[in-house]
């Protein structure tokens, strides 16, 4: 797949079978996101914590649920693996960071066919439960600022038309 074609064809997907990713899939998502550009360079100010355990995804639903107060809600779409980002330093660079890192994850998960999002409103509800948060196993001082969920998309991913302008833009010369 051509890169252009990749990042035309990248889209949230939000409905996914129960099957696992691949080791060498995943794999090839987490070099992506080591070859992500990290502002100066401090590379050791972030870490990713793979979940792809089914017990702890689902608690984690169920606390995102009761955090934002709608008991149907379903934060990670049934995907199978959850990807939190988490840094050492919460300020704008580290969110500008886990951007970086989670669209070389998507980028890398849409050129093997997998379905992914980038997860950011549920952060909050995690970072409110302390036994969550502490059997994630976090270095000290990292705290969650982002995640990526990934999987097999449930449906065939339709083709899109991305707009040439659709984000206002001006130039000088």
């Amino acid at each position: 797949m051509e890169m252009m074609e990749t990042i035309l064809k990248r889209q949230s997907v939000r409905a996914f079978t129960e099957e696992q990713i691949k080791e060498s899939e995943l794999e090839t998502i987490l070099r992506a996101g080591y070859a992500s550009p990290i502002g100066g360079a401090k590379f050791e100010s972030m870490h990713f914590t793979v979940i792809q355990n089914a017990d702890f995804l689902k608690r984690f639903r169920v606390s995102a649920a009761e955090f934002v107060q709608k008991p149907d809600a379903n934060p990670l779409y049934g995907a199978p693996t959850f990807i939190v980002v988490s840094s050492n330093a919460v300020n704008p660079v580290a969110y500008a960071n886990a951007g970086c890192v989670i669209e070389n994850m998507c980028l890398a998960a849409t050129e093997l066919g997998l379905g992914s999002v980038y997860i950011y409103g549920c952060i909050a509800a995690l970072n409110a439960d302390q036994d969550l948060l502490k059997e994630l196993g976090l270095p000290e001082g990292f705290t969650p600022v982002s995640g990526v969920i990934l999987g097999y998309p449930a449906a065939p991913v339709q083709e899109r038309e991305v707009p040439f302008g659709r984000i206002a833009t001006k130039r000088f010369k």
